[in-house]
């Protein structure tokens, strides 16, 4: 994944990037549960059967 920067100048880019930060906190947490529900799927049905 890639962000592009683009600075004119004076404009401040602390936004976007406190953006990106929250953004791929997120995209991490999102990814972390999948593999939380991927690993809970399998222990049910490792018991299951």
């Amino acid at each position: 994944m890639l962000f592009v920067v683009k600075n004119n100048g004076n404009s401040d880019n602390s936004m976007l990037i406190n953006f990106y930060d929250s953004f791929h906190e997120l995209y991490l947490m999102s990814h972390n549960l999948s593999l939380l529900k991927i690993l809970i799927r399998k222990e049910f049905l490792h018991y299951a059967c």
